[in-house]
């Protein structure tokens, strides 16, 4: 039985990505240890469920849909860097998600819950952000990681207004995504 790698995100719009783009740019070194992900391959992840059933792909997508369907759009704001597991010794460099409504944690707690149900469980707390890249070389990335933790980063908010189901390919060039479901949430 054929498996799909998946996870269920909210989709960035393009005005956040290019400007994600521009940090990248200006963060980046020539030799800086990091493997960057490319912008169009950015979202932000709410339950990775890593590899599934391709017939278990419907059963999920109607476990989650009522929820998300009836979870108001909200806003989310874009600002502040971080790196896993810190600046000192970091394994992924991350952009911070802000959320005043707070209903982005609870939309991602309601729907770990719902999976769970299927035997889909989260290990760690769950923690908003947007993956820029992942440090290869410590001892290349040192200033990249002092110009990401040196400045304010304030990208500006977007509304979160669906959700999807991802297939994610790992390829040699980077992974490629798929949608195989949108939810949208409620308009208010």
């Amino acid at each position: 039985m054929e498996t799909l790698r998946t996870f269920i995100c909210i989709p960035l719009p393009d005005e956040i990505l290019c400007k994600v783009e521009q940090i990248q740019e200006n963060v980046r070194q020539k030799e800086d240890g990091v493997k960057w992900v490319h912008p169009q391959s950015m979202h932000l992840t709410l339950q990775f469920l890593g590899d599934v059933k391709q017939t278990s792909v419907e059963e999920i997508g109607r476990m989650i849909t009522p929820l998300i369907e009836s979870t108001p759009a909200f806003f989310l704001s874009l600002e502040g860097a971080g790196a896993f597991p810190n600046f000192r010794r970091p394994k992924v460099l991350w952009l911070g998600i802000q959320d005043e409504s707070g209903q982005l944690v609870t939309l991602q707690e309601q729907i770990a819950a719902q999976l769970s149900k299927l035997g889909f469980k989260e290990d760690k707390k769950y923690h908003p952000h947007l993956t820029l890249g992942r440090v290869k070389k410590p001892w290349l990335a040192q200033k990249v990681v002092d110009r990401l933790s040196d400045q304010k980063w304030e990208l500006g908010s977007f509304s979160a207004d669906r959700v999807l189901l991802m297939k994610s390919e790992l390829l040699p060039q980077g992974a490629h995504h798929t949608c195989l479901i949108k939810i949208e949430l409620r308009k208010h």
